[in-house]
């Protein structure tokens, strides 16, 4: 029997994680647009006064984690570049360009943190089925790699990959304080309840002078100018919580410990495809039309990639690559 959408799930009421003010006006009404099988609800999207962070108020609570996140949730799903079919191969090139893409960022970003350390410590958190760790082995077989994974079976899959991947929350992953030279954190930070207490947990797994590479999306891009009263893509309704600019993200990982070593742009043309879906589906396009407007679509990924590598050069993503270092002394700032 096919899962339903659930109506007036469970939600709570939060304040600013940054500045924790409970003041704040109304930026957008949103609603799911991504899956059908979720929740009917309405939710808002809100911003503090104080300090500008964008958060979702009230949000779901973390017992309805099974309902906004549904089995087919994309990064559940695996790659599809190894499909038999020539036709199937065909239709997964967007796949492939993508994992290409991410292979360049990790081996350039992440990775090259830690290069000149041999045998290097690196967890992933919210690894999925491991690929992002597959793809750091190849790149550097000597690594010692571990990940952490809220979803059971993408656990499973990568530990029959021969990962260590440790099912669960971070916070509830029994692992050893002061032991990874790198943690790799992309696009987990906007969906935890507790950003700061995430935050603060990576700087305790850190060893002195550690790094934390954190990709997370970023108010302020062309498309949220463009698309921020109700359809801009990276409000994910209802699974993204908390969302930054450069300014109060810098201002939060202070907070938590870390000085930020560097801030900048990477590209992200999901967050255009899925604006786009969002506007048309509620302005009476075809249906076949607004069902073709998704990330595995070739047309639409190309069309947005050359936009995002114009904007990165002239102005700016909404999408954050930061990198954060943990002090060699509480306090220190080198």
């Amino acid at each position: 029997m096919p899962r339903l959408a659930k109506a007036n799930i469970k939600k709570v009421s939060v304040r600013c994680a940054v500045c924790n003010a409970d003041d704040y006006d109304i930026v957008a009404k949103v609603r799911e647009f991504e899956y059908d099988n979720t929740t009917t609800d309405d939710f808002q999207f809100v911003v503090c006064r104080r300090c500008h962070l964008f958060y979702l108020n009230p949000r779901p609570d973390v017992s309805e984690l099974g309902t906004i996140y549904p089995p087919e949730y994309h990064v559940y799903i695996p790659p599809a570049s190894t499909a038999s079919s020539f036709l199937k191969k065909i239709r997964a090139f967007p796949d492939f360009i993508r994992m290409q893409i991410e292979k360049q960022r990790v081996q350039k970003g992440p990775l090259s943190l830690v290069s000149g350390i041999p045998n290097a410590k690196i967890l992933d958190i919210g690894c999925a089925d491991g690929r992002q760790l597959l793809m750091m082995k190849h790149i550097n077989p000597n690594l010692e790699l571990y990940g952490v994974e809220l979803d059971d079976k993408s656990a499973h899959a990568a530990r029959q990959e021969g990962l260590d991947v440790r099912s669960g929350t971070l916070e509830h992953s029994n692992l050893p304080n002061e032991y990874f030279h790198l943690a790799y954190c992309a696009n987990i930070i906007e969906h935890v309840d507790n950003p700061g207490g995430f935050l603060k947990k990576i700087h305790s797994l850190l060893l002195p002078r550690g790094y934390v590479v954190l990709l997370t999306p970023r108010v302020g891009g062309l498309d949220y100018l463009l698309f921020r009263k109700r359809y801009w893509g990276a409000y994910h309704v209802p699974r993204h919580w908390n969302l930054w600019n450069d300014e109060n993200f810098t201002r939060f990982a202070h907070d938590c410990g870390f000085e930020v070593v560097k801030i900048s742009s990477v590209l992200v043309p999901t967050h255009w495809i899925w604006s786009l879906h969002h506007w048309c589906s509620e302005h009476r396009f075809p249906s076949w039309f607004v069902d073709g407007i998704t990330m595995h679509n070739f047309f639409w990924l190309g069309l947005f990639t050359c936009l995002e590598i114009i904007l990165s050069k002239v102005y700016q993503t909404s999408e954050m690559h930061i990198v954060l270092q943990k002090p060699l002394h509480p306090g220190s700032k080198h």
